[in-house]
């Protein structure tokens, strides 16, 4: 295949608006523009720090399991990967939540993949997992909690590729996206080769522009204070510096 004729094919069904390409996904009515900043980071913050300390297959598995749990305890329309999802739980949910998840294979591994986010910010919405248990300083980095605010913020990075595969991907497998059957969406195994292959790079762009949907106040609870004050306590917690002599 000449390298004309692979570039069309991988363009195939894109929308060219000006000099960019627009994936096929993007086209499909109900997407919107989302300030990724400040909409998505808070979201994704858990799953990059989770995958980032106990790998990304690890993370995954714990967090299907999490995804599950929450589904039977308590079946919302909120997409339950992202992190305001958790906030929405009331108290007697969460207790019940508490309750069994301590029993999961997970339950350990989740709180080793969490330390860091539990110390820095006690607010977060697992917090109700692990409000019993005693951190110090010294056992955690909050070099895990910004290199994952790094990574998640570089949308394209590996990093950021993961966390975002694993909402859809987690979406797929309790059964809140039903993917086309034929659809490169179930090639999750593709992303393994992220991003040295042009399948794992056109995976990559679908889960990417997927994420726009998943913003959508149907399955996004908007009324998050997570979400609100996350960017707020960051600058608490290192506040940002201006060198204006440089």
């Amino acid at each position: 295949m000449t390298q004309k004729n692979n570039k069309k094919r991988i363009l195939e069904g894109h929308k060219k608006v000006g000099k960019k390409f627009i994936p096929p996904v993007v086209q499909w009515p109900g997407f919107h523009e989302i300030n990724w900043v400040n909409d998505v980071i808070p979201e994704l913050i858990w799953i990059a720090v989770l995958q980032q300390k106990i790998g990304f297959r690890p993370a995954n598995e714990a967090m299907a399991d999490l995804h599950k749990m929450y589904i039977e305890i308590c079946d919302t329309k909120f997409l339950h990967s992202f992190f305001s999802s958790y906030e929405a739980l009331g108290e007697t949910a969460k207790d019940s939540f508490r309750s069994r998840f301590r029993e999961s294979q997970h339950y350990e591994k989740v709180f080793e993949g969490l330390i860091d986010l539990q110390y820095y910010y006690p607010n977060h919405p697992l917090q109700f997992l692990y409000a019993d248990r005693v951190i110090h300083e010294s056992e955690v980095n909050i070099q895990v909690v910004k290199d994952s605010i790094q990574g998640v913020l570089e949308r394209r990075s590996e990093c950021g590729t993961m966390a975002q595969a694993a909402v859809l991907f987690n979406s797929m497998i309790t059964g809140k996206f039903n993917a086309p059957v034929d659809s490169i969406f179930w090639e999750f195994e593709e992303l393994d080769n992220y991003p040295n292959t042009e399948k794992s790079l056109q995976l990559a762009s679908s889960i990417r522009a997927m994420i726009n949907a998943f913003m959508d106040k149907e399955v996004r609870n908007f009324d998050c204070q997570w979400v609100k004050s996350f960017w707020q306590n960051s600058f608490i917690i290192e506040p940002p510096t201006l060198n204006i002599f440089k």
